[in-house]
């Protein structure tokens, strides 16, 4: 008499299915087995510890299945039947080879190993290749396969507990493909941003060099209408021919001048703007991820916009470039390490108050950093057009002019608070649109 069937009252006892008890429904199916089916024969030859085992397995609400004996026969609880599909019940009692066929070379030598060492095997979210309902698929499970001992200390079979992982496992790929994606639209996106930013930098370069020269050109165009206008005078009262012929000559290279007046005239042109009501907190909450990107993981960027501030009248794009080009001069700053802060807020401003700036009533954005500041010296030309402090072909000098350009043509303002060592704030006085959105 086995140990279980000793713990048994004598009527369940007379029983041979007396440990199949509380089996749920595999239970009364192996109760219900033929025994020429299966490998194992008839209940009453089926060894102790197999017995012992299923009586414990069998309610559990674990997922597991047990190969027993050296064909690996498949038995296995209720928890367990679902993750085999359309395998159940055809499975129950027969060799895994017959209904494991299309993962055997995978299965196989894992139960071999388990039943010829005695050494248990244990994986987290590992693959199997399975055909479960008809077509086949790949899962994944948590599994522990160890050895079961029968009384004599040999290896009766394998006890397999499993849990399927498969769900977590196909979210977690998702995820990450999802995260390998945006991860390469933002990189495409920075990229594009960079292009663009480097070719307005250019442009504005471009157009300060315009407005430089066109200055220039105009007053000397100014200056040479006269300049002709004498030489053709003297060159009519020229007494003889080699006056003449010098007069000539200083026409001509006047005339030159002039062409070359008129070409500069027409290379010194501007850009137009296109304002429109923008709210602030959209507009910087839409580039946030650009800003964060662009300065780097040692850096920490909080925005703080009252999201009551009314829209402000501004061409959106170039308001997001001098936004990303005042973050990329912090991050410069800062050395790729620190806090940047970008803040927006109503404002009442005085007379007098910021530079060129009438009094009212103004949205002032903010961008502070937490680097070096800079000297007295510094600040005296830092809004001076091509000055930098920055190294050969690092920088252009124009990131600071341009900001200050787009505020001054939009109707507002620049100013720039800072010390060495304590970092700078730079605000920008934007105006109230009167559109609302």
């Amino acid at each position: 008499m086995d140990l279980l069937s000793s713990h048994l009252d004598p009527k369940k006892r007379l029983s041979p299915a007396y440990f199949l008890q509380n089996g749920g429904a595999v239970g009364q199916l192996l109760q219900g087995l033929d025994p020429a089916r299966t490998p194992l024969g008839p209940l009453t030859a089926w060894s102790p510890g197999l017995k012992t085992l299923l009586a414990t397995a069998l309610p559990a609400q674990a997922q597991i299945v047990i190969f027993w004996g050296p064909e690996f026969v498949a038995l296995y609880n209720d928890a367990y039947a679902p993750t085999i599909g359309a395998k159940h019940p055809h499975a129950l009692g027969r060799p895994a080879i017959e209904y494991w066929a299309e993962l055997w070379d995978d299965l196989h030598p894992l139960l071999q190993g388990v039943y010829e060492t005695g050494e248990t095997f244990t994986a987290k979210d590992r693959p199997f290749y399975i055909e479960r309902h008809g077509a086949g698929e790949t899962v994944w499970f948590d599994v522990s396969y160890s050895a079961v001992r029968e009384p004599d200390g040999s290896v009766g079979g394998v006890l397999c507990i499993v849990t399927e992982t498969t769900q977590r496992v196909l979210s977690e790929i998702r995820m990450r493909e999802l995260n390998e994606s945006l991860e390469a639209r933002i990189a495409a996106a920075l990229a594009e941003r960079e292009a663009t930013l480097a070719q307005l930098h250019e442009a504005r370069k471009m157009e300060v060099v315009g407005q430089l020269t066109g200055g220039l050109a105009h007053d000397f165009n100014n200056l040479l209408t006269p300049i002709m206008t004498s030489l053709e005078l003297i060159g009519r009262r020229s007494p003889d021919e080699r006056s003449a012929h010098l007069v000539s000559c200083a026409l001509q290279a006047a005339e030159r001048a002039r062409v070359l007046v008129g070409r500069l005239l027409s290379f010194a042109r501007r850009q137009t703007l296109q304002p429109r009501a923008v709210m602030l907190q959209k507009l910087v909450a839409d580039i946030h991820e650009l800003i964060r990107r662009s300065l780097g993981t040692r850096m920490d960027v909080h925005v703080d916009i009252d999201p009551s501030l009314p829209a402000v009248w501004i061409d959106p794009q170039q308001l997001e470039l001098a936004i990303l080009n005042l973050a990329v001069n912090a991050r410069d700053a800062m050395q790729g390490e620190g806090c940047l802060r970008i803040t927006g807020s109503l404002a009442q401003v005085e007379d007098g108050e910021v530079s060129g700036l009438a009094a009212g009533t103004y949205a002032r954005l903010k961008v502070i950093d937490s680097g070096s500041g800079m000297s007295q010296a510094v600040l005296e030309h830092c809004l001076d057009p091509f000055f930098t402090t920055k190294g050969v072909g690092k920088g252009t000098g124009l990131g600071l002019p341009m900001v200050q350009g787009l505020a001054l043509q939009s109707g507002g303002g620049l100013s720039i608070a800072t010390e060495e060592g304590q970092g700078t704030r730079i605000s920008l006085w934007l105006p109230l649109s009167d559109r609302v959105l």
